[in-house]
């Protein structure tokens, strides 16, 4: 009969088929750790076959996911896994002298450990339907006794009906030695585990009283010792198999104690990584380095690990980043063990870390990784992923010379997060260490003033740093630009010239894109737009291709509101074709719409909007302007068709009149809420009612003469019979009536026509 070690879980669960499950793997000091990630509700077996296990999960198929299974551990106790049966389980392959526990998590994981033992004996016949697991011989801790009695795994039906044997029964009642401080050390940690549950928001701790039930053949009187066992005492391992964590950091599957994560999830570095003040003292730098030196080669001329690392970390602590990065690569140091070191050496010199990082996922710790993290990150955009509390108080602690390094770039990131508070308590910090006024504090203190809405205070920052021969005068000149801008103020001539001279001197670097981006668009402020365009040819070839693109919208979005429209229209038809319709935003290409169509361009107005035009509902309203403006009323009403806006009412009563359907066009008017205009339908589709009830004084009067509306209220008595004399003065007088009615309403035309 084959050794049999079953786990089974039987809830009520929807099988999943064909869902992707992960497998984890980790390695420790006394086993190996699988974790199968199965839905939660999951029915598992794990049973012993002849090439080790076999995990099966019974009426449900999942597509194992195993690439990296052997990446975090070696094929020691486990050399081969492999998914079985068409995605039903999964068969693990190991050695006679290693065997397997499982239990599954609340939430669905499997866990399987592999270690050190002799494979179990075939099971006999048991009168229970589970495994008893060695039960201490003293009362344990009220937190731990739950989980102990517990820890057993549910056996297969078919086991269900059998009989205990002797040796089973035997081994369950040996006791454990006392006192064992395993059991004291886990309490500690699943205390600590429960505190940091409390603290998530995820329990509150509740622990009744209860009796502990002893052990089968351990009740003795609570004076006299337990009688001497003719069995051997059972001694256990030096630790117990327990693994205590809060449901969120279990979710991150990091099994290694001891490890703090960031609110993504992250795995967090240890303080002592990225602390530089700690990683020097009070002495000259250049005897700190130079001892750090003479003790990179020990006796046999062999470089230490240790001690490169060391010197590293001093590099960096004093702003060495490139010397620090250079004695890491000359002695091969292995990444694993260089990692953070390696990345802020590169933030000092600003460098880039790599886009797959860890650093860049450590913002939410609250340790002093969140700053590093902060400033590996591209772009930055949300407040919220940052510990700004951590980042903060980080900055203070470091030494003064890497404050004065990085505290500009600091405060650029914190105000771009929204952080403009702690944007200041940086430049006060910066302020306090260094002493007096410095380029670098003069460009924090701009920085935060521009953040803060007072560029007041910023600008005459800006316009003396701007006279230096420095980078701090790089970075001010493109701030001053970007802050008028910002406030629709046009950039000086010199201003334009200086930013121009310098790109052109700078080009293709960091700099020198970022100063062409100013001179262009320093160029747009003042209408200069055939200027910025053909500087944008300066551009270097695939460099920065997103601000390229970012710095033609704006150029376009400046030329939309210039207010003369000969600028307008000469630079617009100038331009158009270097850059496709899809390269603007929808609402600039609106904008630009707007513009065209209003002194008549209606084809232009067209291409501008491009196809996208047809999806929403303002592109249909310019469409169909477009259409009138070439005369065709149809396409205009076609455009128009379920657009609801008054705009488009107004567009449909003038495509509606254009077509002569002047009753229909005197309603879309009213619709619209253009009165006059639905007046003046009525007048032309002969609705005399509606022009003697709304028409101006002079067309009311005509109806009144020529009776073209019925009276308000019948006559009841009928006027008497007039004389000869009397019709002829009545007729003059009408006519002299029509004469002068017909008069004022041309005046009032001829008025209207001016």
């Amino acid at each position: 009969m084959k050794s049999l070690l079953t786990a089974a879980l039987l809830v009520l669960a929807v099988p999943a088929f064909g869902q992707e499950v992960l497998v984890r793997s980790g390695e420790h000091e006394e086993f190996t750790r699988l974790v199968v990630m199965l839905p939660a509700g999951s029915t598992w077996t794990l049973e012993a076959d002849e090439r080790g296990y076999r995990l099966e999960t019974p009426g449900a198929k999942h597509d194992y996911d195993l690439t990296n299974v052997f990446r975090f551990i070696p094929k020691t106790r486990v050399q081969g896994i492999s998914a079985e049966n068409a995605g039903k389980g999964l068969s693990f392959s190991i050695p006679e002298t290693v065997v397997a526990e499982a239990f599954q998590l609340s939430d669905g994981p499997v866990v399987i450990d592999f270690r050190e033992g002799t494979r179990p004996q075939p099971l006999q016949e048991r009168s229970q339907n589970q495994v008893a697991l060695p039960m201490p011989s003293r009362p344990l801790a009220p937190n731990l006794d739950k989980f102990l009695q517990s820890r057993s795994f549910p056996v297969t039906e078919s086991l269900e009906s059998a009989e205990t044997s002797p040796e089973t029964t035997a081994r369950a009642a040996l006791p454990l030695e006392a006192p064992d401080p395993r059991i004291q050390k886990a309490e500690s940690e699943l205390l600590e585990q429960l505190s940091r549950a409390a603290s998530q928001g995820l329990l509150s701790l509740d622990i009744p009283k209860h009796e502990i039930p002893k052990a089968p053949g351990t009740e003795t009187s609570e004076t006299q010792p337990p009688a001497p066992s003719e069995e051997p005492t059972y001694r256990a391992a030096d630790h117990i198999a327990i693994q205590s964590e809060t449901a969120i950091d279990r979710e991150t599957l990091d099994l290694a104690l001891g490890t703090s994560f960031s609110d993504s999830g992250a795995g967090c570095w240890d303080d002592t990584d990225v602390d530089p003040a700690s990683w020097i003292d009070d002495r000259p730098p250049e005897t700190q380095i130079g001892e750090a030196r003479r003790a990179l080669v020990g006796e046999f001329d062999e470089p230490q690990v240790a001690d490169a690392i060391k010197l590293a970390q001093i590099y960096v602590a004093y702003g060495f980043g490139f010397e620090a990065r250079s004695v890491l690569q000359s002695l091969d140091i292995p990444p694993d063990q260089s990692a953070p070191i390696n990345e802020l050496a590169k933030l000092v010199d600003e460098q880039p870390v790599g886009e797959q990082s860890d650093l860049r996922k450590m913002g939410g710790c609250d340790g002093k990784v969140a700053l590093w993290a902060l400033l590996a990150s591209e772009s930055p955009k949300l407040r919220s992923d940052y510990n700004v509390g951590a980042i903060q108080r980080a900055y203070s602690s470091l030494p003064p010379v890497l404050r004065t390094i990085i505290g500009e770039r600091l405060v650029e990131r914190l105000i771009a997060i929204g952080a403009p508070d702690i944007a200041d308590s940086i430049r006060l910090a910066l302020q306090r260490g260094s002493g007096q006024p410095s380029e670098t504090l003069n460009l924090v203190e701009a920085r935060v003033a521009h953040a803060e809405g007072a560029p007041e205070k910023a600008e005459p920052l800006l316009e003396k740093l701007v006279k230096n021969n420095d980078n701090a005068a790089l970075t001010a000149l493109i701030l001053l630009v970007q802050g008028r801008l910002e406030r629709g103020e046009a950039v000086d001539d010199a201003t334009i010239d200086q930013t121009g001279g310098l790109a052109y001197e700078l080009l293709p670097s960091d700099d020198g894109i970022a100063l062409l981006r100013a001179h262009m668009l320093g160029l747009g402020s003042v209408g200069r737009f055939g200027e910025a365009f053909s500087a944008m040819q300066s551009w270097p070839e695939g460099k920065e291709q997103a601000l390229q693109q970012e710095t033609t919208r704006d150029l376009f979005a400046q030329l939309a509101d210039v207010p003369d429209d000969a600028i307008f229209l000469r630079s617009y038809f100038a331009q158009s074709r270097r850059v496709p319709t899809a390269a603007l935003s929808r609402d600039l290409r609106v904008k630009l719409a707007n513009r065209l169509l209003d002194q008549g361009f209606g084809r232009a107005a067209r291409a501008a909007l491009g196809a996208e035009a047809f999806s929403f509902d303002a592109g249909r309203v310019l469409l169909a302007r477009a259409a009138l403006e070439d005369h065709d009323a149809p396409s205009a009403l076609a455009h128009l068709d379920g657009v609801p806006s008054p705009e488009a009412e107004e567009l449909r009563a003038q495509a509606l009149k254009a077509l002569g359907e002047h009753m229909a066009a005197q309603a879309a008017f009213r619709k619209a809420g253009n009165s006059e205009a639905a007046v003046a339908e009525a007048w032309r589709a002969g609705d005399w009612a509606s022009v003697g009830a709304g028409g101006a004084e002079e067309q009311q009067r005509i109806v009144e003469l020529y009776g073209l509306a019925p009276p308000a209220t019948p006559e009841t008595d009928p006027a008497p019979e007039q004389g000869l004399l009397t019709k002829s003065r009545s007729l003059l007088e009408q006519s002299k009536a029509e004469r002068e009615a017909f008069g004022a309403l041309m005046d009032k035309l001829s008025t209207e026509d001016q």
